[in-house]
């Protein structure tokens, strides 16, 4: 049963069973490794526009534009998806499967 939880607290809460299905699993899976790839390339592209203001202050001014900037965002943004596209591709949903056969001594107390 789901009480209102975010699902990344819900999947502490109750791990077994997986109640959102193996498509959840797998865009989960992609947002989270996406997200800290593009804050990562984000912060990367952030240094290397302030070393180049810094140390090349002409040069800067003259290839400083909004346009570019998008471009710049817009390029991190597609290198953080294919760099977050192999998690997604190798997950997989397990499913906990109770063998009636094969007692459990923690149960029989």
């Amino acid at each position: 049963m789901n009480i209102g939880l975010p699902p990344e607290l819900y999947t502490i809460w109750e791990a077994y069973p997986w109640r959102f299905g193996e498509p959840y699993c797998l865009f989960k899976t992609f947002l989270t490794e996406f997200m800290s790839s593009a804050s990562v390339l984000t912060i990367l592209a952030f240094t290397v526009e302030r070393y180049v203001a810094i140390c090349h202050p002409l040069r800067a001014q003259a290839v400083s534009t909004p346009a570019r900037a998008v471009k710049t965002l817009i390029a991190v943004w597609i290198g953080a998806a294919l760099s977050a596209l192999p998690y997604p591709l190798h997950t997989r949903t397990y499913y906990y499967v109770y063998d009636p056969r094969h007692s459990d001594d923690r149960t029989h107390a």
